[in-house]
Parts: C-alpha cells; sequence; structure tokens
C-alpha cells in the first residue's frame, strides 16, 4: 500500500509516494534533493516513479553518493538496500520484460554493493508476478498468529536467504468518511514477538507516521476512496513524531532480542495552541482567478482533462458562456465523466455539487448569456492496482443540457497555493453568494501571531466544510485538504518551520470549496490547537462500507 510524501520542511522518511503523476509526459527529468537533517544527524529523503522512461537523480546526502535510475525504486537506509517497484505482483500487467528492465538498469547505475530486492503481498498470485529473476524477492503482512503460514509464500520462491516482512504494519491508513483505523496494541506487539523468535527480519510500516502535505493524498479502489491529509497510520511515532505507548511496548519487545542502546529518550516536541484566528473573505473563485490561474485560460471546443492543460494536482475551472440555442426551460446538466467533484455555478451562484461516486446530473433553468463554472477537484490519484490506469482528472467527458452538447469552454488551471496575500489592495467583490448548503468557493485570510519561537500546532477548520489550506509567511506551504464534516481527519499538522516568529506575520488561507461558516461573523474563524485530532466522527457515504468486501487483504494487513 502507499504512504505519505513527506515535505522538504518536514523530518521525516516516506516509505512510498501517496499519489501518483502517473500522466506526466514521459522523458522528463526528476531530480529530487534530500530533506533537512534531524536532531539525530540522520538525512531523509523523497522519492517518486512514473514509468521506465524518466530517469530519476537522487543525492543522498552527508553520504554524497549520487545515483541515476529508472522506474520505481526507493532507497532504505542506513545500509544501501534497493526496492525495484512495489507490490508489482498485484498489479494485472504481469510484465516480466518491464521488471527486468527494471533490474538491468539498478544493476547498471547503482553500485556493486547495493542489494536489490521486491516486496510483494504473501501469496503465491503476488510473488508469481512480483518476483525478479536475481533480484530477492520478499513479502509483507499485518498481524499473524502463524509466522510459518505467512512465510512459507516467499520460501516457495526464496529457498534460501533471509525471511524478511518489508511492511509490517503497525497500522493502517485512513479514508475520508470512515472511521480512524487503528490496529490492537497487544495484537501487533504479540505478532512481533512471534516474527522475531522466529528469526524474521522485520520493516515496520509504518514506524513514524507521516503526512500528505499539499496534493499527495491518494486514493483506493475499486469505489474510488480517497484519503485525508493525515497519514498517523496508528504508528508507533505519531504523524508529529511524538512517542506513543506503541513505541515504547515495541521497543521492550525487540529489546529481548537484541541490545538496545542506552540513551534516554527524548521529550516529544513542544506543541502550541495560538489560538482563535479571525478570517476574511478575500474574493471568490472567479474575482480572484488572475492570480490563482496565472496563465490564463485554454479554449477548446470540448472538455480537456486536468492533464491536458498542465494541471496535474489541485483544481480546474470550466467556464461556458450559454449561447442562443440553449433551451429556457429546465433541462437536466449531465456529466458523466467527473474526477473527481465537481462545483457547478451559475454567474457565481452555486447550484450543486457532483461527485465521481455520486451524483452526476441535476435540473437546472439556463438562459442565454448566463456564465457556467465547473470548478473540479483532483481529490488523489489511485495508487494501487489497476485502478491507476485511465486516472486523467477534471472532465473526462462532454457536457450536456438536455441532451445537447455545450460546446465552446475556458479551461483554467486553478492554484491556490499561488495566492499572494500582499498583492490584494482589497477585498474582491461583495462577498460569497449563498445557496442552501453551498457557497462560491472563495479564498479567505487569516493572520497567526507567533511571539517567540515557533512550535508544532494543529489547524481546526471544524466550522468549515471542505478546501485547502495553506500557510503563508515569507512563501507559501500548502497544509492539504480539510473536510472535517466527512471526517474522521479533523485538525491538519501544522510544522514549526512553516512558521515565523514576530515581527514576520503568518497567514492561514482557506480555499472553501463547499460552504463557508462566514454567514454568521461570530463562526468566520479557524483555531490553532496542541493537540491532533484524527480520530473524529465520519459521516461518509454508504458505499465506503463495503470497502472490506472489494478489498478483503485488508482484513489482515
Amino acid at each position: 500500500m502507499t504512504g505519505p510524501v513527506q515535505n522538504s520542511l518536514e523530518k521525516k522518511s516516506p516509505d512510498h509516494l501517496s499519489s501518483l503523476n502517473l500522466s506526466r509526459t514521459p522523458r522528463v527529468k526528476t531530480c529530487m534533493s534530500s530533506l533537512q537533517p534531524t536532531e539525530h544527524g540522520l538525512y531523509f529523503y523523497v522519492f517518486c516513479f512514473i514509468s521506465i522512461d524518466i530517469s530519476i537523480c537522487v543525492s543522498l546526502g552527508p553520504l554524497r553518493y549520487d545515483v541515476c535510475f529508472c522506474g520505481n525504486l526507493t532507497v532504505m537506509r542506513l545500509f544501501y538496500i534497493t526496492v525495484l517497484e512495489n507490490e508489482y505482483g498485484s498489479y494485472y500487467a504481469c510484465d516480466k520484460v518491464y521488471t527486468a528492465h527494471l533490474r538491468d538498469q539498478a544493476v547498471k547505475h547503482l553500485r556493486d554493493d547495493v542489494i536489490l530486492f521486491t516486496t510483494d503481498g504473501s501469496s503465491d498470485s503476488n510473488l508469481k508476478c512480483g518476483k525478479i529473476e536475481n533480484v530477492y524477492a520478499t513479502v509483507d503482512f499485518g498481524i499473524t498468529y502463524n509466522p510459518a503460514a505467512s512465510f512459507k509464500p516467499q520460501r516457495d520462491y526464496e529457498p534460501n536467504g533471509p525471511l524478511v516482512n518489508s511492511e509490517f504494519y503497525t497500522g493502517w491508513l485512513d479514508h475520508w468518511g470512515q472511521p480512524h483505523s487503528t490496529r490492537d496494541l497487544t495484537k501487533v506487539s504479540q505478532c512481533l514477538d512471534l516474527l522475531l523468535k522466529y528469526g524474521a527480519n522485520v520493516n515496520m510500516y509504518m514506524f513514524e507516521g507521516g503526512t500528505n502535505f499539499g496534493y499527495w493524498s491518494g486514493a483506493n479502489y475499486p469505489n474510488f476512496m480517497p484519503q485525508p491529509t493525515s497519514y498517523d497510520y496508528d504508528a508507533p511515532l505519531s504523524e508529529a513524531g511524538d512517542i506513543t505507548d506503541k513505541y515504547i511496548v515495541l521497543r521492550q519487545i525487540i529489546s529481548k532480542y537484541t541490545d538496545i542502546p542506552y540513551q534516554p529518550m527524548p521529550n516529544n516536541t513542544r506543541k502550541a495552541a495560538y489560538g482563535k484566528v479571525q478570517m476574511e473573505f478575500m474574493g471568490t473563485v472567479q474575482d480572484l482567478l488572475s492570480q490563482l490561474s496565472p496563465k490564463g485560460a485554454v479554449k477548446s471546443e470540448y472538455p480537456l482533462s486536468m492533464e491536458d492543460i498542465g494541471q496535474y494536482q489541485g483544481f480546474a475551472l470550466y467556464r461556458h458562456v450559454l449561447k442562443g440555442d440553449t433551451p429556457s426551460e429546465p433541462k437536466s446538466l449531465e456529466i458523466k465523466g467527473v474526477k473527481d467533484r465537481a462545483w457547478i455555478m451559475l454567474n457565481k451562484v452555486p447550484q450543486g455539487v457532483f461527485d465521481r461516486n455520486g451524483q452526476l446530473s441535476m435540473n437546472l433553468t439556463l438562459k442565454v448569456g448566463m456564465t457556467i463554472d465547473i470548478l473540479v477537484e483532483n481529490m488523489g490519484h489511485i495508487n494501487f492496482g489497476s485502478g491507476m490506469n485511465n486516472e486523467s482528472k477534471g472532465l473526462v467527458s462532454n457536457v450536456t443540457f438536455g441532451g445537447s452538447m455545450l460546446t465552446g469552454w475556458d479551461i483554467y488551471a486553478v492554484s491556490p497555493e499561488k495566492f499572494n496575500v500582499s498583492k490584494l489592495t482589497g477585498i474582491s467583490g461583495s462577498g460569497p453568494l449563498y445557496n442552501g448548503n453551498l457557497s462560491t468557493p472563495s479564498i479567505y485570510v487569516g493572520k497567526i501571531n507567533v511571539p517567540d519561537e515557533p512550535a508544532d500546532t494543529f489547524l481546526d477548520a471544524s466550522l468549515w466544510t471542505k478546501g485547502q489550506a495553506i500557510v503563508s509567511s515569507k512563501s507559501n506551504f500548502n497544509l492539504g485538504r480539510y473536510w472535517p464534516y466527512v471526517g474522521p481527519q479533523v485538525r491538519l499538522y501544522v510544522p514549526k518551520p512553516s512558521l515565523q516568529a514576530l515581527p514576520v506575520m503568518n497567514n492561514i488561507i482557506l480555499f472553501e470549496l463547499e460552504r463557508s461558516p462566514c454567514d454568521k461573523s461570530e463562526n468566520c474563524y479557524v483555531q490553532f490547537m496542541d493537540q491532533p485530532y484524527v480520530n473524529g466522527t465520519a459521516h461518509g457515504p454508504a458505499l465506503f462500507k463495503d470497502f472490506d468486501k472489494y478489498f478483503p487483504w485488508n482484513r489482515y494487513h
């Protein structure tokens, strides 16, 4: 499965990427730089993969060990172990030519002392396609009370060599609208004890929780199931790097099998509650379009995907001005291909929300000269199995009204992280337009006072509905998606490097998509708290309840 992408402000190490832009133009050279050193002097890194045609250059920080390779490779420190692909045996293609190419490229570009391996689910069907000739095969699984059975598939393909559980699941990921996932501490510790007693090698996934900053949270399948910003994962170390009861117990288990160097455990980092921040309306997406979409419109007879206009994450706004042959009586507006969520507006007034898992049509009365705006959000790419195919975002079908196709579109790449507070001389427009439970997608800004050295904190936007949160001091830092109305995550982790102490002023920017609470001025605020809140009440669609039915290996991961 997939994990978080850590931003360069942070000190944590990702295991995998959680959202992949598979449709980027190939043969693009991408270089990823090392993150900041931790207080212990270790360096961790961000890696990504797109396709076999993309060369990824990686600098291994203080080791000064520079490599270039193709395909999906994850480097794991402190010694050189490189995994080729990730659970490729779960992918339908079973392309041995492709995986052999990855092996050959790794051998060509990496040093001789680098160990190559693969990881797959613990079943014969997964290893059948995941195993690469002359590359050591490992397996991954969660809680088990029968190590011999769990490792049997690995032994069938690797009669000799170490037993390796390369992803021992200490917790599990979340999905919007589902309760926060946890794994019982007693069961996790008992299983780890059994595995170590059995002589197995264990890599904990996750050992430390993470954060899908910006737009990097992904999604599962077969029903599109987007994941929240937090990747806390119920891990031994929390999203903010704090020690948990699970860490202490697992440390005790490990100490039974190996000497643990004596050193006092560090205290958890300081967290700050900066309190209530009043928010101010800055403008609707239409009012601020020149800032949010500085390149302007791409004109097309028919809707184009977000990828077609070079927008691989975030949002796109599709605009059509209704022509003279538009029926004036109520007719059905229909969009069969929405990926992933769309807000329909007429002359800025919100009319409804389309969702790829739900409503895709509504009756409207349209008149000549009206402007229809459709703001579409890419909520994260499917990152596992065959669902990764055909994952273009935006409007991926024609738009019809009364059965007739609407042609002639202006399409804008909308990026709220490009919003610059200093460029505004005042409020743009007269305010958001409300229509029932919806308001026009708009930008709101508040000022955060940080009187002394910044500390980690948590943004609570529980009075708001759904949107994107950005912290701005000397530059903009995209915290990620908030959706407390659906849950389970209520508060967003705000790492201290994203804040500046006075006299620098910090701004919090919300791009609220669905409904602002600011129709009542006393509710137009957010709060910064000193505690996380990732296990709030979940209010998801009924279809989320069927996840285990279609994805049964979730039961033992």
